[in-house]
């Protein structure tokens, strides 16, 4: 567990320095979330909860990541709307982006009292299309590859096998 926290904080640190605030943004938020919420051994888990809380982000890097959830959610909101069947791709898209926003939320509400965008209505049609008998089968399949995929065993209710408004 220790190479994957240290794989994403260099990921975090890689997508910093190079400008892309959003990008790092996320994989501190997925960090934090970890070490708040995950199953770490305590002495990983607070190891890494000081590193982590202790990161210091400029008033310009907290503006992107409210912008860029806000902007991420109305995407979301253009891709649900569209409605029919979606392919697993297209569910992994939306499932990816819904936790990233969740994480990206957390995060701003930890260190400013402001969550950066509402999702009752996105929630809604998202547990709505996992519990469609159309989808279901690949929103299942989206959400083990993405437990793969993030690296880390992030708490978030967008992984769990039973979703519910």
């Amino acid at each position: 567990m220790e190479k994957a926290l240290r794989d994403v904080w260099a990921s975090y640190e890689r997508f910093r320095s190079k400008g892309e605030a959003y990008s790092a943004i996320t994989q501190l938020a997925g960090l934090e979330n970890v070490v708040f919420f995950g199953t770490l051994e305590v002495s990983v888990r607070d190891r890494w909860r000081s590193r982590v809380v202790n990161e210091k982000l400029s008033p310009a890097e907290m503006e992107v990541a409210l912008t860029s959830a806000k902007v991420t959610v109305e995407r979301l909101k253009r891709i649900l709307g569209v409605g029919g069947r979606f392919e697993y791709e297209e569910l992994m898209l939306l499932l990816t982006l819904r936790i990233e926003v969740d994480l990206v939320n957390e995060l701003l509400v930890r260190r400013t009292g402001v969550a950066a965008a509402e999702t009752v209505t996105i929630d809604e049609d998202l547990v709505d299309l996992m519990q469609s008998t159309n989808h279901s089968s690949a929103f299942a399949n989206a959400q083990a590859a993405a437990r793969r995929n993030w690296g880390i065993p992030i708490a978030t209710r967008w992984l769990s096998s039973v979703v519910q408004n």
